[in-house]
């Protein structure tokens, strides 16, 4: 086992991931980027960054059609449909220099970990290494280098395979007053939510729990049957990220 000087590798951290954002923006200082997110991965200690524009978006949203099973706000913050995504580092022999060592030892711990508490430790912890980064780079304002940035700018940081739920979750952690507006079926419940004991669709009888979906823009509960019938065609729609009213999450279909 390897010590990680956690406070140290975060600080080394905070320097590198800005000086990586202040290249990727004067390299593209025309571009109106709304969204930089610092994907990482804890297996492989490794962090790399993805950024959005909205023309990518629209394009998207625009070739789906209008009765395509698009939901505006899934595409907007999932940075799976980005034009710049993982981006090799722009400077690795830089700043990134005095992290390499720190972050080998954080991926050499994980992956010969034998017990199940000490891989969860690691990646628990890893994760929270970067969820304090992005912290302190909205704190040193890291997207000011971004001259055509569109407002309000988001940064943050995901894990492949999470779902768009986790990821505005985490947005809204970040940013008070964060609008969810996305859509999405789950077989999971919220915490502090229970599971619902069937299909909550007027008139139909399933009741198999452990098949039960739950939308994650409305909380209803359905059976695989009646999921599809489910809409939230004004979600198909762009939203603001903030807002002052609540938003309606009536489904079309109840």
């Amino acid at each position: 086992m390897r010590l990680v000087n956690w406070i140290w590798l975060e600080d080394l951290l905070v320097r590198a991931c800005e000086d990586e954002i202040r290249l990727f923006a004067f390299e593209h200082e025309e571009a109106p980027v709304y969204a930089c997110c610092l994907e990482f991965d804890a297996f492989q200690a490794s962090i790399l960054f993805s950024y959005a524009v909205r023309s990518d978006i629209e394009a998207q949203v625009t070739g789906a059609g209008a009765d395509g099973p698009v939901y505006y706000r899934n595409l907007e913050v999932d940075p799976v449909h980005w034009r710049w995504r993982r981006l090799p580092l722009a400077d690795p022999e830089g700043a990134w220099e005095p992290v390499r060592d720190l972050l080998d030892r954080c991926r050499e711990n994980l992956q010969e970990a034998e017990e199940v508490e000490t891989v969860r430790f690691y990646w628990v912890r890893f994760e929270y290494l970067v969820r304090s980064v992005v912290r302190r780079l909205i704190d040193r304002e890291a997207v000011r280098y971004f001259q055509h940035r569109e407002e309000p700018f988001l940064l943050y940081s995901a894990h492949e395979g999470e779902t768009v739920e986790v990821l505005e979750d985490r947005l809204a952690d970040l940013y008070p007053g964060f609008q969810r507006a996305s859509c999405e079926w789950s077989d999971l419940s919220r915490r502090g939510s229970p599971r619902a004991q069937g299909c909550r669709k007027r008139g139909c009888s399933f009741r198999d729990r452990s098949e039960l979906l739950r939308c994650t823009a409305c909380g209803t509960w359905r059976c695989p049957d009646c999921a599809p019938g489910h809409k939230h065609s004004k979600l198909r729609a762009r939203r603001p990220f903030f807002a002052t009213l609540g938003l309606e999450t009536t489904a079309d279909e109840s």
